[in-house]
Formats: structure tokens, C-alpha cells, sequence
């Protein structure tokens, strides 16, 4: 590009906002056609006009040209001149993917996308030839000068506080070739520093540098004029700036356009808060590498902290000095203080909420139902529950599988429906929140539930078990034969579901992230499907015990009490022996068994204390010699160094250097349930 300016420096931030605003129209699209309020259609509106103003400014003129003529369709649908029916949402949904799909060539080859010429005939076609520009510019065109007209006084008289806003006078180098890549580096700079209100002149004379080289500014700065301006004249290529502080302007100047972002500001809740919104400038973008990077060394600090404060307390107990002792102690109670803070805060800089996985279900059941002819809606809850991003990477496959085969084989036709005295349409309830110090994510559906009779027969017929083994299952235990691999009641084999793969992924996964999944199900009237999902998958909380000369650990989420041996009630139910609690039976194992743990010497004290492990339905007792209290550990993988360890998820450093292993509560379950079966 010609003076010096590469704009393939700004590729990736234009990329990752870009995705951010796609995200929106994704979410909001898939809705617009049930539900075509003013609220979902303005903010549609200001994602597409986001992204068009940033692909002019990064030179890709085709893209923003897709973009545009999608503006267009939904200038018309604002204006009550063009309704959202099915031909309009089906060409509006295949505009999104087609953006979509162009955000992912220009991220792969840094080259304009062009898209495809039916589609864009379509818009045409839709929106008449009536162009969103010629829509938004039906006003008078804004008097040379810069003098405020009239209407945008009115328009900032709903604004709280007119204290700190300021008309930001322009001027461009008249060398600069192209102004208007100029001009979005300065909005999006003025955006970090407080809100831009409005434009002089308006935004889409801008984007066709349909201007010389001045521009006017209103702002609501949250920054020194200093800071601005530094801000500003870094840029390149602009030959002046100054700040002035805004007064009701005497022109009185019929001119509605400069008004366009004011209005916008004012029309929503703006005038109800106590201040402009300003969020850019309290966001920053940080790669998610460094995040981790910083989660990683705070694993370090949480295992020398816990070292620390081990070898403060030896030295106390073996030194007589009072003073000094006494200022180690708080010393480490200090570290300890700062290093718990700076955990919690990197924790929650990689929170995300949970509607970044949620928001692609609407229009994924919307596309599956019509694809297999059934009507069927999706309600969305606790879209706001924040939860690790690393928690958030490992459930959307499983949700996508949960989902499709929710519709696929849960929910009923409208015929079926309709003789089961149910309504025609089917109903998903997909919700979020936070429970019992985890995540718990909820999968419901009012279909025809799970046949445990069915299941039973498919085990046998598949020689997973004999007749006489199935017909011992519970059916509860039938149930959850659809987590086994392979299983599928499935007819046929459809591109939805029904490989006989998916929900053994989906199981696979949870357990991979430490979380439990659950099931219940009502046949004839609907099944849901629980997850429940650590908070972040490389910090836990973990109970401390000890067999032989081997330290385990139990996820604290895991455990639901302790209980000393000496105070049991230890009964046998066939060859196994179970602990009598409270009127239910619950299997014992001994971790010693099943790990194969020698006894380090003669004459020494073992399985003196139970760990009653698992969730209310399903309970295990894990026998084992000592209790050692409670610790945060950090979570290191050994798979790389001693392969996939039965009954282990990883390892951990204790504060005393040992190394602990901890416990894989989801397997040992899988174990006794093979136990109980007889298989």
C-alpha cells in the first residue's frame, strides 16, 4: 500500500472483532423471523454496519459490498417496508454464512472475498434496488462549518452529563491517499478513550470519502484532552487535532444526518444511566497463549505456596524464636493472601460467558428441524453463567452432539406428538448456572424419553452382556448404556445422527475435563441430560489421603463425606461388600486393590477411613488408610509419560514435594457399575 501504510498490521484485530460481531449476527438471525423485534433488529443492524465500516477500512470492497446489500434488507425491515417471512430469513441466514465463510478466506489468504453472485442478486432483488446509503442520507446534507445543527442539541439534552463532551475538529494530510482508513483509525481510537455520539460528516459519507480532508467529532471523553490528543496524532497522517468543549451550537440548521449516532445512543437505555456507556476503553484484547501462560505460573506459585507454608510451619515447630517465627508466619500468610488474589483474578480474566457455545443452537435447531420435517423450539437460560474458557472449548461438541440427538431421537414428529395428546411442537430447554461450587449445564427435552427395555434388548442383541446380566440392570443403569461406545437404537443411519457414535464422545469428553454427566429420563414424556463441569480444568480443590506410601487425591466436587471404619456398618450384597448409610447401600472399594498398593511395613495401620465419592444417585466408598485434609493442587497430566492410567486423571506436587495422584472419580464409578452388572 502507497505511504508507507500496511494495513495487514491491523488484519488481526479487524479479524477478531469481525468474529465477535458475526457471533451477534449468528445468534440474533436464526430469531429474527419469530421474533422480529425493534431490540434483535437494531442490534443485527449495528453488527453488519461494524463490519462494514472495518472491511472498507481494511480494503476489502467486496466483502463490505455483501455486507451492504445485507444493510439494505434490514434498512427495510426497520422501516416496516419489508417483512421478515420465510424467503426474507432463509437469503438473510444465507447472507450470515456467506459472511461467515468470507471472514474465513480473508483470515486464510489476507485477500478480498467476492461473493457469490446469486446470493447477491438475491438481496437486490429483495430490497428493490433501494440502497441503505440513499435511505440514511434522505436528510439534507450537513452544512460546511462545524457548527453542531440544532437536532443533535436536542438529541444530547437526554444525556446526564454534558460535562465531558467534547467536538473534536480533524484535518488530514492532504497527501493521505485513502482518508477514510485514516479516519476509522481515529474512531476506533476516540472509541478506546470514551464513546464517539456523532460524525460530521455522517458515516456513510465517510466510508465513500465523499469529504475533503476535515472531519468533526462528538465525543464523550473519559481521558485527559492530553492523552487524546497524544492518542491521536500517533496515527500518521494527520495534520491536526483540538478538543473543544461542547456548547448548544445557535445554528439552527435543518439538518437530521449529523444526528445518526446520538439518536442510537439515546434511544436505547442511554438516557436512563448515569453516564455514557463506554467499554472500549475498559477492555483490552490479550492472546489467549499469554492467559495460559499466566494460569500455568500461577500453578507454580499455588504449589510453592503450598511448600512455603509446609516448611514455615516445620521451622516454627523446631526453632524457639518467637519473633522470628512469628514474622515467617505472616510473611507466609501473606504470600499466601496475594498469591490466592492473583489465582482468583487470572481465573477470571479467562472467564467467558457461556452464551459463546449457547448462541449457536437457535439456528442449529432451526435448520435441523425443518431438515427432518419437525416443529421444535429452543428456549436459552443462564446464557450469562461465566465459565473457563477452557471449559468452554470442551463442551460445544458434546452440547452439538447432545442437541442433535435430542432432535433426531428424542423429540417426536407433529403427528406422533399430536396422538400422545402432546403439542404439535417440541420444546429444548438448554440452560446454565452455578451449583455446588461447578458448572451445571442442563439438556431437557419433552420427547419420547428413554425405553431402559429397549436398551436392554439392543445390549444383548449387540453382545455387550447376556440376557441374564440385563435383566439385572436397573433403569437407571439401562439408561446410561447410550454412553457406551457404539451403542445406538438408531433404525437407520441418517447424516443427523445414528452412527452409533456421539454420545460415548460426548461422555468421553466431560470425564476429560473432570465433570460428571447424568441422565434422567421419563419414557413417553422426555429426558435430561446433566453436565456437571469444574470450574477450570488446571486448578482444583482436592481431599488428601494416603494408602501405604502413596498420596491420592479426590476432586473436593467429588466428595460427599468421610467416615472413620471403626464406626461402620459393613454388610456383603452378594460377593461385594457395601456400606449400610443411612438405609442405602453404597459399594466399597479399596483404593489398595484396585491400585495394587503395598503396605510399607509390617504391623502397619490400613483402610482406616472411607471417602464416600460420586453424586445423590450413584455413590462409591473408597477405602483408605489416611485422611490428610484438604489442599488446592494443580492438575499435571501423565499420560505422556506413563500412558492412560485406569481409575488416574493426573498428578499433582504437594507442598511437602511428594508427588500426589489424583483420582479419577468418573471411572472408578464406571468400574463398580461393571461390578454391580457382573461384567
Amino acid at each position: 500500500m502507497s505511504n508507507g501504510i500496511n494495513m495487514s498490521d491491523y488484519l488481526d484485530l479487524f479479524l477478531q472483532e469481525t468474529e465477535e460481531q458475526l457471533s451477534i449476527l449468528e445468534s440474533e438471525i436464526g430469531k429474527l423471523e419469530a421474533e422480529p423485534t425493534t431490540e434483535r433488529i437494531n442490534s443485527i443492524f449495528r453488527a453488519a454496519h461494524t463490519i462494514k465500516g472495518s472491511s472498507k477500512a481494511m480494503g476489502f470492497s467486496s466483502y463490505a459490498e455483501l455486507v451492504h446489500e445485507f444493510e439494505n434488507i434490514l434498512y427495510l425491515v426497520r422501516d416496516g417496508a419489508l417483512t421478515v417471512d420465510h424467503e426474507v430469513g432463509e437469503t438473510l441466514i444465507q447472507t450470515v454464512d456467506a459472511m461467515i465463510t468470507g471472514k474465513e478466506h480473508l483470515a486464510s489468504s489476507g485477500e478480498d472475498y467476492v461473493a457469490d453472485v446469486e446470493l447477491l442478486a438475491s438481496l437486490k432483488m429483495l430490497s428493490g434496488g433501494k440502497s441503505a446509503a440513499g435511505a440514511s442520507q434522505a436528510a439534507p446534507t450537513a452544512k460546511s462549518g462545524f457548527a453542531w445543527p440544532e437536532s443533535v442539541n436536542e438529541a444530547l439534552t437526554e444525556l446526564p452529563n454534558h460535562e465531558n463532551i467534547y467536538t473534536v475538529h480533524l484535518s488530514l494530510d492532504p497527501s493521505c491517499v485513502m482518508k477514510y482508513v485514516r479516519v476509522f483509525m481515529v474512531m476506533t481510537a476516540l472509541g478506546s478513550l470514551g464513546e464517539v455520539l456523532a460524525s460530521n460528516p455522517v458515516q456513510d459519507k465517510l466510508e465513500a470519502e465523499e469529504f475533503d480532508f476535515d472531519v468533526k467529532f462528538l465525543i464523550s471523553l473519559e481521558s485527559s484532552i492530553e492523552e487524546a490528543t497524544q492518542t491521536v496524532n500517533g496515527i500518521g497522517e494527520i495534520a491536526s487535532v483540538t478538543f473543544e468543549k461542547y456548547t448548544v451550537s445557535e445554528d439552527k440548521a435543518d439538518d437530521h444526518a449529523a444526528t445518526t449516532q446520538v439518536a442510537a445512543a439515546t434511544e436505547g437505555d442511554g438516557a436512563k444511566s448515569d453516564k455514557p456507556k463506554r467499554e472500549a476503553s475498559q477492555t483490552i484484547r490479550v492472546d489467549v497463549s499469554l492467559l495460559d501462560a499466566l494460569m500455568n505460573l500461577v500453578g507454580e506459585l499455588v504449589i510453592d505456596r503450598t511448600r512455603l507454608s509446609q516448611i514455615g510451619a516445620n521451622i516454627a515447630a523446631k526453632v524457639n524464636d518467637s519473633e522470628n517465627t512469628d514474622a515467617l508466619a505472616e510473611t507466609v500468610g501473606h504470600i499466601a493472601r496475594v498469591t490466592g488474589e492473583l489465582q482468583e483474578q487470572i481465573m477470571r480474566a479467562r472467564m467467558l460467558p457461556i452464551d459463546t457455545v449457547f448462541q449457536r443452537f437457535p439456528r442449529m435447531v432451526r435448520d435441523l428441524s425443518r431438515k427432518l420435517n419437525k416443529q421444535v423450539s429452543i428456549t436459552i437460560e443462564g446464557g450469562e453463567t461465566e465459565v473457563d474458557r477452557s471449559v468452554i472449548e470442551g463442551i460445544s461438541d458434546p452440547l452439538i452432539h447432545m442437541v442433535r440427538n435430542s432432535l433426531d431421537h428424542g423429540l417426536e414428529d407433529a403427528a406422533e406428538r399430536k396422538k400422545k395428546g402432546k403439542p404439535e411442537g417440541g420444546s429444548i430447554l438448554l440452560t446454565a448456572k452455578h451449583k455446588d461450587n461447578a458448572i451445571w449445564v442442563e439438556l431437557s427435552d419433552d420427547g419420547r424419553g428413554i425405553d431402559p427395555d429397549k436398551l436392554r434388548a439392543k445390549a444383548v442383541e449387540k453382545g455387550l452382556m447376556t440376557k441374564e446380566a440385563a435383566a439385572r440392570l436397573t433403569d437407571r443403569d439401562a439408561q446410561l448404556l447410550i454412553f457406551s461406545s457404539g451403542f445406538s437404537t438408531a433404525k437407520e443411519v441418517t447424516d443427523v445422527s445414528g452412527r452409533g457414535v456421539g454420545m460415548d464422545i460426548v461422555r468421553a469428553n466431560i470425564q476429560a475435563m473432570g465433570g460428571i454427566i447424568d441422565i434422567e429420563s421419563t419414557p413417553g414424556e422426555g429426558t435430561k441430560i446433566i453436565l456437571k463441569l469444574p470450574l477450570t480444568v488446571a486448578i482444583m480443590g482436592g481431599l488428601l489421603s494416603r494408602v501405604g506410601a502413596v498420596d491420592y487425591v479426590m476432586p473436593i466436587g467429588s466428595v460427599l463425606e468421610t467416615i472413620a471404619t471403626a464406626s461402620m456398618e459393613v454388610q456383603k450384597v452378594g460377593k461385594r461388600p457395601v456400606l449400610l448409610l443411612r438405609g442405602q447401600t453404597v459399594p466399597l472399594l479399596k483404593l489398595r486393590e484396585l491400585f495394587k498398593v503395598k503396605q510399607s511395613f509390617a504391623g502397619e495401620h490400613t483402610d482406616d477411613y472411607v471417602v464416600v465419592v460420586g453424586s445423590a444417585d450413584q455413590k462409591v466408598g473408597l477405602v483408605v488408610d489416611r485422611l490428610l485434609g484438604e489442599q488446592e493442587v494443580v492438575i499435571k497430566s501423565i499420560s505422556k509419560y506413563c500412558g492412560e492410567l485406569k481409575g488416574l486423571s493426573g498428578a499433582t506436587i504437594l507442598g511437602n514435594g511428594r508427588v500426589a495422584l489424583i483420582v479419577d472419580v468418573n471411572s472408578v464409578l464406571e468400574f463398580t457399575r461393571g461390578l454391580e452388572n457382573g461384567h
